[in-house]
């Protein structure tokens, strides 16, 4: 029995990527014999050679993990070659990069695969390997709760901290992401998190294990928790960082973060942003979204400017910094709404490029199927949506947001904060890119939409 596990470009070369490791770690609490191959450090080879790199392990099974459409492509085109190379292979697909059972359908029909993995991994993947070589084990454990944890056997570790160490940004660290809890406490009217999971809580003790088992491989490593919302359950974070205390003592350059919710003051007092800092909290993902509380609270993002604020003074004070996530073009988003962002921004001013590490803005706001915004827009007969296309909307009560208003205010706001001297996200270039891809794509429509009101 003998498995070679295989992931695709383009990924970040700071970020170890996880969904590998998880694989390796559930072979090995199976005794199965599994080896892993990183294209990712590949990407001058050709098929012909991705191919016979595989070949050269001699497997039963080839797993292809597949983060991105591009990735997908990539994997059709190796299939091939495999199933030519290496007659008789298993070829297994999962990830999201095929997102949906329809994906996967498609390449099993197209004979490009023989199966696809669905859901979670760290359940599906040792379930499809016991029923497979017909082991005697009983999976009896759900996603938070594997009796096995991610191995990085086989990774080219120097590669990625050298990667790590080359970037000019917060990345200088090797990052390596740990899950904590999966589903999220809130519920944002543009986010369809809730369909995917119920929010699930892993226990702390199990966190902190994982925790120290990767240190013990990378002493300096950031931890980056996958999670909606790391401190989504307080008594559950509270835990969190009093265990990380002592980790932090052991290994100095050790620092974690990731996406965090703005609570009120009552909520997260000093003694709260001290015990973060004890335990190397050091960066987190914010989503303020907008400068405007009415529209914050339309997003269902349940804070104020003024829990904001006291939340990056007490960063400040702690030498915490933050990512600032912010959303324009929401289809209630007035002009008054947008010049509010712009406000805050210069308000945040003294913190840009401090404790503001960046702002992330991403592309104009798009309706996803699966989201509260997407349910209610579909009951109102004055929001126009053309499904296959998330930034195909118009709001009719709210007629002066046309596409070029979003697209314009997108831009604004990237100018402004640069001259205020605030970074923007490592893939700015490529968000406004698609935004403007799709606006000429759907040129016509959008012609036909925002005549409606004139």
């Amino acid at each position: 029995m003998k498995v070679v596990i295989c992931n695709f470009p383009p990924m970040l070369e700071w970020y170890l990527p996880s969904a590998p490791a998880i694989l390796m770690g559930a072979c090995k609490w199976l005794n199965i014999e599994a080896d892993f191959i990183d294209f990712n450090i590949h990407k001058n080879k050709n098929f012909q050679e991705w191919a016979s790199m595989i070949a050269e392990k001699n497997p039963d099974i080839v797993t292809l993990s597949i983060f991105s459409y591009l990735g997908r492509a990539f994997a059709e085109y190796l299939a091939k070659e495999l199933k030519e190379t290496i007659p008789g292979v298993i070829l297994v697909a999962g990830g999201s990069g095929i997102k949906d059972s329809i994906n996967g359908k498609i390449l099993i029909e197209k004979k490009f695969i023989d199966h696809c993995i669905e859901g979670d991994g760290e359940v599906s993947w040792p379930t499809f390997l016991i029923n497979h070589f017909n082991i005697k084990k009983n999976i009896d454990f759900d996603v938070l709760s594997t009796p096995y944890t991610a191995s990085y056997d086989g990774y080219d570790i120097k590669f990625y901290i050298q990667s790590a160490a080359n970037n000019p940004r917060h990345y200088s660290k090797l990052w390596v992401p740990v899950t904590g809890s999966r589903g999220c406490v809130r519920k944002c009217t543009f986010c369809e998190i809730h369909e995917h999971w119920k929010f699930m809580q892993r226990n702390p003790s199990l966190i902190v294990e994982e925790i120290s088992a990767v240190l013990d491989k990378f002493p300096a490593a950031h931890i980056h928790f996958t999670d909606s919302l790391i401190n989504g359950s307080l008594p559950s974070f509270n835990k969190l960082i009093e265990l990380l205390k002592p980790i932090k003592q052991s290994y100095p350059e050790f620092s974690w973060g990731g996406q965090f919710i703005v609570r009120n003051e009552k909520q997260c007092k000093d003694e709260y942003w001290k015990k973060i800092a004890d335990s190397g909290g050091s960066l987190f993902e914010i989503g303020v979204e907008t400068g405007s509380d009415t529209l914050r609270a339309e997003m269902k993002k349940n804070f104020t400017n003024r829990d904001l604020k006291n939340t990056i003074e007490y960063m400040e004070k702690y030498k915490i910094k933050c990512v600032f996530l912010l959303l324009v073009g929401y289809p209630t988003e007035t002009e008054d709404d947008f010049n509010q962002t712009i406000k805050m921004l210069e308000a945040y001013q003294p913190y840009a490029n401090k404790v503001i590490e960046s702002i992330q803005a991403g592309w104009t706001a798009q309706i996803h199927p699966g989201t509260p915004l997407y349910s209610s827009s579909k009951n109102d007969n004055k929001m126009i949506m053309f499904d296959g296309n998330s930034h195909v909307w118009f709001n009719l009560n709210n007629p002066t947001l046309t596409s070029q208003e979003r697209l314009r205010r997108r831009k604004l706001l990237s100018n402004i904060a640069i001259d205020l001297g605030y970074k923007m996200s490592f893939d700015e270039h490529i968000s406004l890119a698609s935004v403007e891809t799709d606006l000429v794509k759907y040129k016509k429509i959008f012609s036909l939409i925002e005549n409606v009101n004139r």
